[in-house]
Protein backbone atom coordinates (compact mmCIF):
# COMPACT_ATOMS: atom_id res chain seq x y z
CA UNK A 1 0.00 0.00 0.00
CA UNK A 2 1.38 3.43 -0.97
CA UNK A 3 2.24 5.89 1.79
CA UNK A 4 -0.54 8.31 0.88
CA UNK A 5 -3.04 5.40 0.95
CA UNK A 6 -1.91 4.52 4.47
CA UNK A 7 -2.33 8.14 5.50
CA UNK A 8 -5.89 8.18 4.08
CA UNK A 9 -6.81 5.03 6.02
CA UNK A 10 -5.61 6.54 9.29
CA UNK A 11 -7.18 9.95 8.64
CA UNK A 12 -10.51 8.63 7.34
CA UNK A 13 -12.37 8.46 10.67
CA UNK A 14 -11.33 12.04 11.53
CA UNK A 15 -12.44 13.46 8.21
CA UNK A 16 -15.80 11.64 8.36
CA UNK A 17 -16.84 12.36 11.92
CA UNK A 18 -14.68 15.14 13.28
CA UNK A 19 -15.16 15.54 17.04
CA UNK A 20 -17.11 12.31 17.37
CA UNK A 21 -13.92 10.24 16.99
CA UNK A 22 -12.40 8.72 20.12
CA UNK A 23 -10.78 11.58 21.98
CA UNK A 24 -7.80 9.54 23.31
CA UNK A 25 -5.86 9.49 20.04
CA UNK A 26 -3.21 12.18 20.47
CA UNK A 27 -0.56 9.85 18.99
CA UNK A 28 -2.64 9.41 15.86
CA UNK A 29 -3.07 13.16 15.46
CA UNK A 30 0.68 13.70 15.86
CA UNK A 31 1.39 10.97 13.29
CA UNK A 32 -1.01 12.58 10.81
CA UNK A 33 0.73 15.96 11.16
CA UNK A 34 4.13 14.39 10.47
CA UNK A 35 2.68 12.39 7.57
CA UNK A 36 1.23 15.55 6.00
CA UNK A 37 4.62 17.25 6.27
CA UNK A 38 6.43 14.30 4.67
CA UNK A 39 3.92 14.18 1.82
CA UNK A 40 4.34 17.88 1.10
CA UNK A 41 8.15 17.62 1.06
CA UNK A 42 8.01 14.51 -1.13
CA UNK A 43 5.71 16.26 -3.62
CA UNK A 44 8.14 19.21 -3.77
CA UNK A 45 11.02 16.83 -4.45
CA UNK A 46 9.08 15.06 -7.21
CA UNK A 47 8.19 18.42 -8.76
CA UNK A 48 11.85 19.44 -8.83
CA UNK A 49 12.82 16.22 -10.65
CA UNK A 50 10.01 16.64 -13.21
CA UNK A 51 11.03 20.22 -13.84
CA UNK A 52 14.56 19.16 -14.77
CA UNK A 53 13.17 16.51 -17.13
CA UNK A 54 10.91 19.00 -18.92
CA UNK A 55 13.81 21.26 -19.82
CA UNK A 56 16.03 18.34 -20.91
CA UNK A 57 18.82 19.63 -18.75
CA UNK A 58 21.72 17.45 -17.84
CA UNK A 59 22.17 17.99 -14.11
CA UNK A 60 25.62 18.25 -12.69
CA UNK A 61 27.11 15.43 -10.69
CA UNK A 62 26.91 17.60 -7.61
CA UNK A 63 23.18 18.22 -8.03
CA UNK A 64 22.53 14.52 -8.64
CA UNK A 65 24.51 13.61 -5.51
CA UNK A 66 22.47 16.05 -3.38
CA UNK A 67 19.24 14.74 -4.86
CA UNK A 68 20.23 11.14 -4.09
CA UNK A 69 20.91 12.07 -0.46
CA UNK A 70 17.53 13.84 -0.17
CA UNK A 71 15.68 10.83 -1.61
CA UNK A 72 17.52 8.42 0.70
CA UNK A 73 16.78 10.58 3.73
CA UNK A 74 13.12 10.91 2.74
CA UNK A 75 12.83 7.15 2.23
CA UNK A 76 14.13 6.51 5.74
CA UNK A 77 11.66 9.04 7.22
CA UNK A 78 8.71 7.51 5.39
CA UNK A 79 9.74 3.98 6.39
CA UNK A 80 9.80 5.06 10.03
CA UNK A 81 6.33 6.58 9.70
CA UNK A 82 4.97 3.42 8.09
CA UNK A 83 6.35 1.30 10.92
CA UNK A 84 4.96 3.63 13.59
CA UNK A 85 1.43 3.75 12.13
CA UNK A 86 0.51 0.34 13.51
CA UNK A 87 -1.89 1.78 16.09
CA UNK A 88 -3.85 -0.67 18.26
CA UNK A 89 -7.14 1.06 17.54
CA UNK A 90 -8.28 3.76 15.17
CA UNK A 91 -12.02 4.09 14.79
CA UNK A 92 -15.19 6.03 15.08
CA UNK A 93 -18.78 5.29 15.87
CA UNK A 94 -20.73 3.58 13.16
CA UNK A 95 -23.27 6.04 11.71
CA UNK A 96 -26.73 5.60 13.19
CA UNK A 97 -29.42 4.25 10.92
CA UNK A 98 -31.83 6.96 11.97
CA UNK A 99 -35.62 6.61 11.82
CA UNK A 100 -37.23 5.14 8.73
CA UNK A 101 -40.42 7.00 7.83
CA UNK A 102 -43.19 5.33 5.88
CA UNK A 103 -46.31 6.88 4.45
CA UNK A 104 -49.05 6.45 7.03
CA UNK A 105 -52.18 4.66 5.86
CA UNK A 106 -54.11 7.19 7.95
CA UNK A 107 -52.72 10.19 6.05
CA UNK A 108 -55.36 11.66 3.76
CA UNK A 109 -54.28 14.76 1.82
CA UNK A 110 -56.89 17.52 1.82
CA UNK A 111 -56.96 21.28 1.56
CA UNK A 112 -56.26 21.89 5.26
CA UNK A 113 -53.48 19.34 5.66
CA UNK A 114 -51.87 20.23 2.32
CA UNK A 115 -51.68 23.91 3.24
CA UNK A 116 -50.11 23.16 6.63
CA UNK A 117 -47.77 20.57 5.10
CA UNK A 118 -46.52 23.10 2.55
CA UNK A 119 -45.99 25.69 5.29
CA UNK A 120 -43.93 23.18 7.28
CA UNK A 121 -41.78 22.30 4.27
CA UNK A 122 -41.32 25.99 3.55
CA UNK A 123 -40.14 26.55 7.12
CA UNK A 124 -37.81 23.56 6.88
CA UNK A 125 -36.13 25.20 3.91
CA UNK A 126 -35.73 28.54 5.72
CA UNK A 127 -32.30 29.30 7.15
CA UNK A 128 -32.28 29.96 10.88
CA UNK A 129 -35.43 27.96 11.69
CA UNK A 130 -34.41 25.26 14.15
CA UNK A 131 -37.79 24.27 15.56
CA UNK A 132 -41.34 24.17 14.18
CA UNK A 133 -44.44 23.84 16.35
CA UNK A 134 -47.58 22.13 15.10
CA UNK A 135 -50.70 22.52 17.21
CA UNK A 136 -54.40 21.82 16.91
CA UNK A 137 -57.33 19.88 18.37
CA UNK A 138 -56.78 16.25 19.42
CA UNK A 139 -57.29 13.73 16.65
CA UNK A 140 -56.91 16.07 13.64
CA UNK A 141 -53.71 14.37 12.53
CA UNK A 142 -50.78 16.32 14.01
CA UNK A 143 -48.57 13.27 14.56
CA UNK A 144 -49.43 11.79 11.17
CA UNK A 145 -48.61 15.07 9.45
CA UNK A 146 -45.35 15.37 11.37
CA UNK A 147 -44.33 11.90 10.19
CA UNK A 148 -45.16 12.83 6.60
CA UNK A 149 -43.03 15.96 6.92
CA UNK A 150 -40.19 13.86 8.35
CA UNK A 151 -40.49 11.40 5.46
CA UNK A 152 -40.40 14.24 2.93
CA UNK A 153 -37.43 15.90 4.64
CA UNK A 154 -35.48 12.66 4.53
CA UNK A 155 -36.36 11.90 0.90
CA UNK A 156 -35.41 15.42 -0.21
CA UNK A 157 -32.21 15.28 1.88
CA UNK A 158 -33.13 18.50 3.68
CA UNK A 159 -31.40 17.10 6.76
CA UNK A 160 -28.83 14.43 7.45
CA UNK A 161 -30.85 13.09 10.38
CA UNK A 162 -34.57 12.95 11.16
CA UNK A 163 -35.54 11.84 14.68
CA UNK A 164 -38.74 11.74 16.73
CA UNK A 165 -39.27 12.16 20.48
CA UNK A 166 -42.42 12.42 22.61
CA UNK A 167 -43.16 15.52 24.70
CA UNK A 168 -45.73 15.22 27.50
CA UNK A 169 -47.44 18.00 29.44
CA UNK A 170 -44.98 17.44 32.29
CA UNK A 171 -41.90 16.47 30.28
CA UNK A 172 -38.65 15.08 31.62
CA UNK A 173 -36.48 17.54 29.68
CA UNK A 174 -33.17 15.92 30.53
CA UNK A 175 -34.41 12.53 29.35
CA UNK A 176 -35.72 14.03 26.09
CA UNK A 177 -32.45 15.86 25.50
CA UNK A 178 -30.50 12.66 26.06
CA UNK A 179 -32.76 10.71 23.70
CA UNK A 180 -32.37 13.26 20.90
CA UNK A 181 -28.62 13.38 21.43
CA UNK A 182 -28.43 9.58 21.35
CA UNK A 183 -30.40 9.36 18.11
CA UNK A 184 -28.12 11.97 16.56
CA UNK A 185 -24.95 10.34 17.84
CA UNK A 186 -23.99 13.40 19.87
CA UNK A 187 -22.27 13.78 23.21
CA UNK A 188 -23.21 16.56 25.61
CA UNK A 189 -20.39 18.42 27.27
CA UNK A 190 -22.81 19.78 29.87
CA UNK A 191 -24.57 17.61 32.45
CA UNK A 192 -27.35 20.01 33.48
CA UNK A 193 -30.61 20.64 31.65
CA UNK A 194 -29.66 24.28 31.19
CA UNK A 195 -26.27 23.40 29.76
CA UNK A 196 -27.76 20.88 27.37
CA UNK A 197 -30.38 23.42 26.32
CA UNK A 198 -27.68 25.89 25.36
CA UNK A 199 -26.02 23.24 23.23
CA UNK A 200 -29.29 22.44 21.47
CA UNK A 201 -30.03 26.15 20.72
CA UNK A 202 -33.41 26.32 19.14
CA UNK A 203 -36.02 28.80 18.00
CA UNK A 204 -39.73 28.27 17.68
CA UNK A 205 -42.13 28.73 14.76
CA UNK A 206 -45.77 27.63 15.12
CA UNK A 207 -48.43 26.51 12.67
CA UNK A 208 -52.06 25.69 13.38
CA UNK A 209 -53.36 22.49 11.83
CA UNK A 210 -56.80 23.87 11.16
CA UNK A 211 -60.05 22.07 11.84
CA UNK A 212 -61.17 20.01 8.86
CA UNK A 213 -64.04 21.36 6.84
CA UNK A 214 -67.33 19.47 7.06
CA UNK A 215 -66.69 17.80 3.71
CA UNK A 216 -63.12 16.84 4.61
CA UNK A 217 -64.21 15.46 7.99
CA UNK A 218 -66.93 13.35 6.36
CA UNK A 219 -64.47 12.05 3.75
CA UNK A 220 -62.00 11.02 6.49
CA UNK A 221 -64.75 9.40 8.56
CA UNK A 222 -66.19 7.54 5.56
CA UNK A 223 -62.76 6.25 4.56
CA UNK A 224 -62.08 5.05 8.12
CA UNK A 225 -65.40 3.22 8.28
CA UNK A 226 -65.06 1.83 4.75
CA UNK A 227 -68.45 3.10 3.56
CA UNK A 228 -68.59 2.00 -0.07
CA UNK A 229 -71.57 0.78 -2.06
CA UNK A 230 -73.98 1.14 0.87
CA UNK A 231 -77.65 2.08 0.82
CA UNK A 232 -78.69 5.72 0.89
CA UNK A 233 -80.46 5.14 4.22
CA UNK A 234 -77.32 3.74 5.87
CA UNK A 235 -75.27 6.55 4.35
CA UNK A 236 -77.66 9.15 5.82
CA UNK A 237 -77.55 7.57 9.30
CA UNK A 238 -73.75 7.40 9.08
CA UNK A 239 -73.69 11.13 8.32
CA UNK A 240 -75.78 11.77 11.44
CA UNK A 241 -73.37 9.71 13.53
CA UNK A 242 -70.39 11.58 12.06
CA UNK A 243 -72.07 14.86 12.93
CA UNK A 244 -72.84 13.74 16.49
CA UNK A 245 -69.29 12.55 17.18
CA UNK A 246 -67.52 15.32 15.24
CA UNK A 247 -66.27 12.67 12.77
CA UNK A 248 -63.86 11.21 15.31
CA UNK A 249 -62.07 8.39 13.51
CA UNK A 250 -62.07 6.15 16.60
CA UNK A 251 -65.87 5.89 16.41
CA UNK A 252 -65.62 5.03 12.73
CA UNK A 253 -63.28 2.12 13.44
CA UNK A 254 -65.79 0.63 15.88
CA UNK A 255 -68.66 0.83 13.37
CA UNK A 256 -66.74 -0.61 10.44
CA UNK A 257 -68.92 -3.27 8.83
CA UNK A 258 -71.93 -2.51 11.06
CA UNK A 259 -75.47 -3.04 9.80
CA UNK A 260 -78.09 -0.32 9.49
CA UNK A 261 -79.48 -1.31 12.91
CA UNK A 262 -76.00 -1.03 14.39
CA UNK A 263 -75.61 2.48 13.01
CA UNK A 264 -79.05 3.47 14.32
CA UNK A 265 -78.21 2.13 17.79
CA UNK A 266 -74.93 4.06 17.84
CA UNK A 267 -76.69 7.23 16.72
CA UNK A 268 -79.26 6.91 19.52
CA UNK A 269 -76.59 6.29 22.16
CA UNK A 270 -74.61 9.34 21.05
CA UNK A 271 -77.71 11.52 21.21
CA UNK A 272 -78.68 10.13 24.61
CA UNK A 273 -75.16 10.80 25.92
CA UNK A 274 -75.79 14.54 25.61
CA UNK A 275 -77.75 14.31 28.83
CA UNK A 276 -74.77 13.00 30.82
CA UNK A 277 -73.10 15.31 33.31
CA UNK A 278 -70.09 16.27 31.20
CA UNK A 279 -70.21 20.05 30.76
CA UNK A 280 -66.45 20.23 31.21
CA UNK A 281 -65.78 17.81 28.37
CA UNK A 282 -64.93 19.74 25.21
CA UNK A 283 -67.15 18.97 22.20
CA UNK A 284 -68.43 15.73 23.74
CA UNK A 285 -65.19 13.89 22.91
CA UNK A 286 -65.41 11.73 26.03
CA UNK A 287 -68.92 10.61 25.17
CA UNK A 288 -67.74 9.57 21.72
CA UNK A 289 -64.84 7.63 23.20
CA UNK A 290 -67.29 6.10 25.67
CA UNK A 291 -69.11 4.58 22.71
CA UNK A 292 -65.88 2.91 21.55
CA UNK A 293 -65.22 1.76 25.11
CA UNK A 294 -68.71 0.25 25.40
CA UNK A 295 -68.21 -1.62 22.12
CA UNK A 296 -65.27 -3.51 23.63
CA UNK A 297 -66.28 -7.12 24.12
CA UNK A 298 -65.82 -8.35 27.67
CA UNK A 299 -64.81 -6.93 31.03
CA UNK A 300 -61.26 -8.26 30.71
CA UNK A 301 -60.39 -6.11 27.70
CA UNK A 302 -62.04 -3.05 29.28
CA UNK A 303 -60.06 -3.56 32.49
CA UNK A 304 -56.88 -4.03 30.46
CA UNK A 305 -57.57 -0.66 28.81
CA UNK A 306 -58.09 1.01 32.19
CA UNK A 307 -54.88 -0.53 33.57
CA UNK A 308 -52.97 1.20 30.76
CA UNK A 309 -54.11 4.53 32.19
CA UNK A 310 -52.16 3.85 35.40
CA UNK A 311 -48.91 4.74 33.62
CA UNK A 312 -47.60 8.30 33.18
CA UNK A 313 -48.50 10.43 30.18
CA UNK A 314 -46.71 9.48 26.94
CA UNK A 315 -45.26 6.41 28.63
CA UNK A 316 -44.13 3.38 26.64
CA UNK A 317 -46.30 0.78 28.36
CA UNK A 318 -44.51 -2.56 28.46
CA UNK A 319 -46.52 -5.73 28.18
CA UNK A 320 -44.65 -7.46 31.02
CA UNK A 321 -45.80 -4.83 33.51
CA UNK A 322 -49.37 -5.25 32.29
CA UNK A 323 -49.05 -9.01 32.75
CA UNK A 324 -47.93 -8.54 36.36
CA UNK A 325 -50.75 -6.09 37.08
CA UNK A 326 -53.31 -8.27 35.30
CA UNK A 327 -52.42 -11.35 37.34
CA UNK A 328 -52.58 -9.35 40.52
CA UNK A 329 -55.90 -7.79 39.56
CA UNK A 330 -57.39 -11.16 38.68
CA UNK A 331 -57.83 -10.67 34.93
CA UNK A 332 -58.42 -13.79 32.85
CA UNK A 333 -58.81 -15.77 36.06
CA UNK A 334 -59.65 -18.92 34.08
CA UNK A 335 -56.07 -19.02 32.71
CA UNK A 336 -53.41 -20.73 34.82
CA UNK A 337 -50.24 -20.58 32.69
CA UNK A 338 -48.39 -17.26 32.55
CA UNK A 339 -47.49 -17.70 28.87
CA UNK A 340 -51.17 -18.21 28.00
CA UNK A 341 -52.03 -15.07 29.96
CA UNK A 342 -49.30 -13.15 28.12
CA UNK A 343 -50.90 -14.16 24.81
CA UNK A 344 -54.32 -13.01 26.04
CA UNK A 345 -52.88 -9.63 27.05
CA UNK A 346 -51.23 -9.22 23.65
CA UNK A 347 -54.50 -10.05 21.92
CA UNK A 348 -56.38 -7.56 24.11
CA UNK A 349 -53.85 -4.85 23.27
CA UNK A 350 -54.18 -5.64 19.57
CA UNK A 351 -57.96 -5.21 19.76
CA UNK A 352 -57.54 -1.94 21.67
CA UNK A 353 -55.22 -0.69 18.93
CA UNK A 354 -57.74 -1.70 16.27
CA UNK A 355 -60.37 0.25 18.21
CA UNK A 356 -58.12 3.32 18.18
CA UNK A 357 -57.87 3.38 21.97
CA UNK A 358 -54.18 2.46 22.06
CA UNK A 359 -51.28 3.33 19.79
CA UNK A 360 -48.03 1.79 18.73
CA UNK A 361 -44.92 3.41 20.15
CA UNK A 362 -42.54 5.53 18.05
CA UNK A 363 -40.70 2.31 17.28
CA UNK A 364 -43.46 0.53 15.37
CA UNK A 365 -41.45 -2.69 15.10
CA UNK A 366 -41.19 -3.14 18.88
CA UNK A 367 -44.30 -5.09 19.88
CA UNK A 368 -43.28 -5.20 23.54
CA UNK A 369 -44.75 -1.73 24.13
CA UNK A 370 -47.89 0.28 23.43
CA UNK A 371 -48.80 3.88 24.17
CA UNK A 372 -51.95 5.83 24.98
CA UNK A 373 -52.90 9.20 23.50
CA UNK A 374 -53.17 11.87 26.18
CA UNK A 375 -56.84 12.54 25.32
CA UNK A 376 -57.68 8.83 25.55
CA UNK A 377 -55.78 8.63 28.84
CA UNK A 378 -57.80 11.55 30.21
CA UNK A 379 -60.95 9.74 29.06
CA UNK A 380 -59.88 6.60 30.97
CA UNK A 381 -59.38 8.73 34.07
CA UNK A 382 -62.84 10.19 33.49
CA UNK A 383 -64.26 6.66 33.40
CA UNK A 384 -62.50 5.76 36.66
CA UNK A 385 -63.39 8.99 38.46
CA UNK A 386 -66.87 7.81 39.43
CA UNK A 387 -68.70 4.59 40.13
CA UNK A 388 -67.74 1.53 42.09
CA UNK A 389 -64.08 1.46 41.01
CA UNK A 390 -62.11 4.70 41.31
CA UNK A 391 -58.52 5.23 40.17
CA UNK A 392 -56.17 7.97 41.39
CA UNK A 393 -53.17 8.67 39.11
CA UNK A 394 -50.74 11.47 40.00
CA UNK A 395 -47.23 12.53 39.06
CA UNK A 396 -44.67 14.62 40.93
CA UNK A 397 -46.62 14.87 44.21
CA UNK A 398 -44.95 16.71 47.10
CA UNK A 399 -47.15 15.15 49.80
CA UNK A 400 -49.68 12.36 50.11
CA UNK A 401 -53.11 13.64 48.99
CA UNK A 402 -56.07 13.62 51.31
CA UNK A 403 -59.05 12.04 49.55
CA UNK A 404 -62.64 12.27 50.72
CA UNK A 405 -63.57 9.05 48.89
CA UNK A 406 -60.68 6.83 49.88
CA UNK A 407 -63.03 3.98 50.70
CA UNK A 408 -63.90 3.60 46.98
CA UNK A 409 -60.43 3.71 45.43
CA UNK A 410 -59.41 0.43 43.82
CA UNK A 411 -56.15 1.63 42.20
CA UNK A 412 -53.60 4.31 43.15
CA UNK A 413 -50.63 5.18 40.95
CA UNK A 414 -48.07 7.84 41.97
CA UNK A 415 -45.08 8.40 39.66
CA UNK A 416 -41.90 10.42 40.24
CA UNK A 417 -43.23 11.45 43.63
CA UNK A 418 -41.31 13.82 45.87
CA UNK A 419 -43.14 12.73 49.01
CA UNK A 420 -40.63 12.64 51.86
CA UNK A 421 -42.65 10.67 54.40
CA UNK A 422 -45.46 8.15 54.06
CA UNK A 423 -48.50 8.57 56.31
CA UNK A 424 -48.51 6.36 59.39
CA UNK A 425 -51.61 4.52 58.24
CA UNK A 426 -53.75 4.70 55.10
CA UNK A 427 -57.35 3.50 55.05
CA UNK A 428 -58.17 2.15 51.59
CA UNK A 429 -60.32 -0.94 52.25
CA UNK A 430 -61.14 -1.54 48.54
CA UNK A 431 -57.67 -0.81 47.14
CA UNK A 432 -56.38 -3.57 44.85
CA UNK A 433 -53.42 -1.85 43.13
CA UNK A 434 -50.81 0.48 44.65
CA UNK A 435 -47.98 1.83 42.46
CA UNK A 436 -45.49 4.25 43.97
CA UNK A 437 -42.24 5.50 42.42
CA UNK A 438 -40.12 8.19 44.02
CA UNK A 439 -37.60 10.70 42.73
CA UNK A 440 -35.30 9.76 45.62
CA UNK A 441 -35.39 7.13 48.34
CA UNK A 442 -38.29 7.68 50.73
CA UNK A 443 -38.92 5.87 54.00
CA UNK A 444 -42.27 4.16 54.49
CA UNK A 445 -43.94 3.81 57.86
CA UNK A 446 -44.14 0.23 59.04
CA UNK A 447 -47.95 0.25 59.08
CA UNK A 448 -48.64 2.29 55.94
CA UNK A 449 -50.50 -0.59 54.22
CA UNK A 450 -52.34 -1.79 57.31
CA UNK A 451 -55.61 -0.34 56.03
CA UNK A 452 -55.29 -2.01 52.59
CA UNK A 453 -56.63 -5.47 53.34
CA UNK A 454 -57.77 -6.06 49.74
CA UNK A 455 -54.43 -5.11 48.14
CA UNK A 456 -53.44 -7.52 45.34
CA UNK A 457 -50.71 -5.57 43.47
CA UNK A 458 -47.88 -3.63 45.14
CA UNK A 459 -45.25 -1.93 42.96
CA UNK A 460 -42.67 0.17 44.82
CA UNK A 461 -39.63 2.01 43.50
CA UNK A 462 -37.04 4.00 45.47
CA UNK A 463 -38.59 3.16 48.85
CA UNK A 464 -36.96 2.21 52.16
CA UNK A 465 -39.23 -0.06 54.16
CA UNK A 466 -39.51 -3.20 56.21
CA UNK A 467 -41.18 -6.20 54.61
CA UNK A 468 -42.84 -6.73 57.96
CA UNK A 469 -45.60 -4.45 56.61
CA UNK A 470 -46.65 -7.27 54.29
CA UNK A 471 -48.24 -9.13 57.19
CA UNK A 472 -51.20 -6.79 56.71
CA UNK A 473 -51.70 -7.66 53.00
CA UNK A 474 -51.76 -11.45 52.92
CA UNK A 475 -54.02 -11.35 49.84
CA UNK A 476 -51.17 -9.89 47.75
CA UNK A 477 -50.74 -11.55 44.32
CA UNK A 478 -48.03 -9.38 42.69
CA UNK A 479 -45.05 -7.77 44.45
CA UNK A 480 -42.58 -5.72 42.38
CA UNK A 481 -39.67 -3.91 44.07
CA UNK A 482 -37.32 -1.61 42.13
CA UNK A 483 -34.27 0.06 43.70
CA UNK A 484 -35.60 -0.45 47.22
CA UNK A 485 -33.80 -0.87 50.53
CA UNK A 486 -35.44 -3.74 52.38
CA UNK A 487 -35.53 -5.09 55.90
CA UNK A 488 -36.96 -8.34 57.28
CA UNK A 489 -36.85 -10.31 54.03
CA UNK A 490 -38.12 -13.37 55.87
CA UNK A 491 -41.55 -11.72 56.14
CA UNK A 492 -42.15 -12.70 52.51
CA UNK A 493 -43.07 -16.10 53.86
CA UNK A 494 -46.40 -14.63 55.02
CA UNK A 495 -47.52 -14.11 51.41
CA UNK A 496 -49.09 -17.50 50.79
CA UNK A 497 -51.15 -16.20 47.83
CA UNK A 498 -48.24 -14.51 46.02
CA UNK A 499 -48.07 -15.38 42.32
CA UNK A 500 -45.48 -12.93 40.95
CA UNK A 501 -42.40 -11.70 42.79
CA UNK A 502 -40.00 -9.36 40.94
CA UNK A 503 -36.86 -7.61 42.20
CA UNK A 504 -34.84 -5.08 40.20
CA UNK A 505 -31.81 -3.10 41.42
CA UNK A 506 -32.68 -4.18 44.95
CA UNK A 507 -29.94 -5.67 47.10
CA UNK A 508 -30.73 -9.04 48.64
CA UNK A 509 -27.77 -10.47 50.54
CA UNK A 510 -29.30 -13.82 51.34
CA UNK A 511 -32.38 -15.81 50.43
CA UNK A 512 -34.28 -16.92 53.53
CA UNK A 513 -35.94 -20.31 53.66
CA UNK A 514 -39.34 -18.62 53.63
CA UNK A 515 -38.58 -17.08 50.23
CA UNK A 516 -37.32 -20.33 48.73
CA UNK A 517 -40.49 -22.06 49.89
CA UNK A 518 -42.76 -19.63 48.01
CA UNK A 519 -44.46 -21.10 44.96
CA UNK A 520 -44.52 -18.19 42.51
CA UNK A 521 -45.14 -17.99 38.79
CA UNK A 522 -42.13 -15.76 38.29
CA UNK A 523 -39.13 -14.82 40.38
CA UNK A 524 -36.70 -12.18 39.05
CA UNK A 525 -33.70 -11.61 41.37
Amino acid sequence: MAFHDVRNVVAGPFEQTGPEVDQNLEDVLDWLKRAEKELEETQCLEAEIERMKCFNWCPSWGWRYCLRKKVAKKTISIDKLLVSCNFPRVGHRAPLEGIEFFTSKDFMPNESSNFTFNEIIKALNTDGVNMIGLYGMPGVGKTTLAKEAGKHAKEQKLFDKVVMATMSQAPNLSKIQDKIAELLGLKFEASTKEGKAEELQRRFVGFLLDILSEGEAWALFKDTVGLKDVSLRLNDVAKEVASECNAIATIGKELKGASLDGWKAANKRLKDSRHLDNEEVSQGIYNCLKLSYDYLKGDNIRTCFLLCSLFPEDWDIDIESLVMFAIGHGLFSHIYLIEDLRREIREALRKLQEAGLLLRTDNDDDERYVSMHDVVRDFAHWITSTGKNIFMVKEGLMEWPISERCESHTAISFWNSKINIFPEKLEFPELKILIFTGKTLVEAAIAFVEGMKALRVLHLQDVIFSLEVLKFVTNLRTLCLVNCELENISSLGNLKNLEILAFSDTNIYELPEELVALRTDQFSP
